[in-house]
């Protein structure tokens, strides 16, 4: 992707974009960061006309567009500008937080997450309609003060599927309900042994949420964001399209994806990274009733999990930056990869 300014006018400036496949675009962004005019000669006009990938590729160059205003004028940030800037100063926050800062925060939220496990009990209980099996998602809203410092955290909302595979969304508590989010955590059920590891693993969480920013207007995001794992839900369903061919499984931990890794161990090294490879791999060093004993919640392979992990497998590893693979069940979608 590429983009220049070509012209100002009154109320906001043209822009031509270049998408991936060479098409030149000309989009109108306002000073406020809408969307006022676009015009394409690579794809039929008419939105019933285009493949999914062709909507795409337009949906992309509109972000991209509003990403390159904000990002070389004073007007802004809106957009993804606006959205990068905000994970990154909440990924700052969480980093800075003390242990104990960081537990009056993020406490209901682990417990949420590990809720599988016998010896816990999730502060939020499942939908009656939803069953253990099924997939769910936790959500937590994240604010910041004028100083960057997180401000409050909402109650964990949750977003889960009913028969028909319609996506609902119970909303609990929220401190703010009509501001806008510096963040939205976006979790599933994982085996995560501490608040410490915790802690590491939602900056990764909104590391991957950074990635699909980028991803989702066209670009190549930095290095740094260059990982596997899941990131933003709505992005996420595009990467399970087959009819969308430009993306690939960013979300999933076990993918292979040339340029992007699994660089977060749950505080386990190599064996959260085994954790989420098939145990017929034959460079998988370690075999499958270590993996599941180390990363089932429900502690079917010997008892309290929770409680024998550290004597099993050691302590956890302050240097550990990677990702683990403790599965999760994907929300059902028709058009899956």
């Amino acid at each position: 992707m590429r983009a220049e300014i070509e012209k100002e006018t009154d109320n906001g400036f043209g822009v031509t974009v270049y998408d991936n496949n060479e098409v030149k675009h000309k989009i109108g962004v306002l000073f406020d960061g809408e969307i006022h005019g676009h015009l394409q000669d690579g794809y039929p006009d008419k939105p019933a006309d285009r493949t999914p990938e062709d909507s795409e590729l337009l949906h992309q160059a509109r972000n991209y567009a509003k990403y390159y205003v904000s990002k070389e004028t004073e007007h802004g940030p809106f957009g993804p500008h606006d959205t990068i800037d905000r994970l990154e100063r909440v990924k700052q926050a969480i980093a800075e937080l003390s242990a104990a800062d960081f537990e009056s925060y993020f406490s209901d939220a682990y417990k949420q997450v590990i809720g599988k496990h016998p010896d816990i009990e999730p502060p939020v209980e499942r939908p009656p309609e939803v069953d253990p099996t099924d997939f769910i998602l936790f959500v937590i809203d994240v604010y910041l003060d004028s100083d960057d410092h997180i401000e409050a955290v909402s109650d964990i909302h949750l977003i889960y599927y009913d028969a028909t595979k319609t996506q609902l969304e119970r909303r609990n508590d929220d401190p703010f309900e009509d501001r806008q989010p510096d963040a939205r955590l976006q979790l599933t059920e994982k085996f995560i042994p501490s608040l410490q590891v915790f802690q590491k693993f939602l900056m990764y969480h909104l590391k991957c949420q950074l990635r699909d920013c980028y991803l989702e207007m066209g670009v190549d995001p930095p290095e740094e964001y260059r990982v596997l794992g899941r990131g933003d839900h709505e992005i996420a369903k595009r990467y399970r399209n087959d009819d969308i061919p430009q993306y690939d499984y960013y979300h999933d931990e076990s993918a292979t994806v040339p340029g992007y890794s699994l660089d977060f161990g749950y505080g386990f090294g190599v064996l959260g990274k085994a954790a989420v490879t098939s145990p017929d791999d034959e460079d998988n060093e370690f075999d499958d009733v270590d993996i599941r004993t180390l990363f089932d919640p429900t502690g079917s392979f010997g008892g309290g999990v929770m409680d024998t992990l550290m004597e099993v497998f050691g302590s956890e590893s302050d240097s550990d930056t990677e990702s683990s693979g403790a599965s999760s069940h994907e929300e059902p979608q028709s058009d899956s990869k």
